[in-house]
């Protein structure tokens, strides 16, 4: 659910040090933490995949567990914060581009059924409803169901986009989670492929006190106590905050993302 992690009220009293170059500096110079879903501690964006792969060797082992599952870190700039949105999840070794698409739409971004794409190496991968796509390169794009491993190289960053009029853009980065992470996967009965283990807290600060922000107007960033004029909207946390017609509060839109999925199984059959 959006909104304030709520680590406490921000406060408004006036202070001597308080000045206008502080408080842009307190809203622009902000630093994305992340809560990992094992332990529930708190890390920054460069050491969350440290910690993710220390953390994830201490669940039990589970033998004949077959391949390895993959650790897939995907990361959104949000336009007017230094902040990453960021999430990592665990994925089965064979999962495919589509299930991680999916992913994406149904924890982050999912609206309308907009068009979306992966960029990886050079090559380009659509879904099955991009109608009579134009090659990326003199190439002919692929499909997504090309399996996640085979597609994005560890330690190569991958393109991820999604709606191709406002755009929102992520970066995709895959690597090996230890063996005993796919019993923690299956285990966690997600609605799609993949399972949470790592997403940020809301990273915008308040323009007036650099409090936590919980709503944004036409300025800025407010927090709770800075509402003022009754036509802040609230914060998201996804990166498509402020894409028209996103509404993370209602969840997902599920219906838009089965028109999609409807689609692509009709495209292939």
């Amino acid at each position: 659910m959006a909104g304030a992690s709520g680590r406490g009220p921000a406060t408004h009293a006036s202070s001597d040090n308080t000045t206008p170059r502080s408080i842009a500096k307190a809203m622009y110079d902000v630093k994305t933490e992340s809560q990992c879903r094992l332990c529930g501690n708190t890390y920054g964006t460069r050491g969350a995949g440290q910690h993710l792969q220390s953390c994830l060797k201490k669940l039990p082992c589970v033998p004949g567990s077959g391949e390895p599952p993959l650790l897939v870190s995907v990361h959104g700039d949000h336009p007017q914060a230094n902040g990453a949105y960021v999430l990592f999840a665990i994925f089965p070794h064979d999962a495919t581009l589509e299930q991680l698409d999916v992913y994406l739409r149904y924890h982050w971004l999912e609206c309308c059924g907009h068009l979306s794409r992966f960029e990886s190496a050079g090559r380009e991968y659509l879904g099955h409803e991009w109608p009579d796509p134009e090659p990326l390169s003199g190439e002919a794009p692929r499909s997504m169901r090309h399996p996640i491993a085979d597609a994005i190289t560890p330690g190569s960053p991958a393109l991820y986009e999604y709606d191709m009029g406002d755009t929102t853009s992520l970066t995709v980065r895959v690597q090996t989670a230890p063996p005993a992470a796919a019993a923690w996967q299956e285990e966690q009965g997600t609605a799609v492929a993949g399972a949470t283990v790592m997403r940020n807290l809301m990273p915008e600060r308040c323009r007036d006190c650099g409090g936590e922000a919980a709503f944004a107007d036409g300025e800025g960033y407010v927090c709770a106590v800075g509402k003022r004029w009754g036509h802040e909207r609230p914060l998201f946390n996804s990166p498509r905050d402020g894409a028209d017609c996103f509404d993370e509060a209602a969840g997902p839109d599920l219906e838009a993302l089965r028109m999609v999925l409807e689609v692509r199984r009709e495209a292939t059959t």
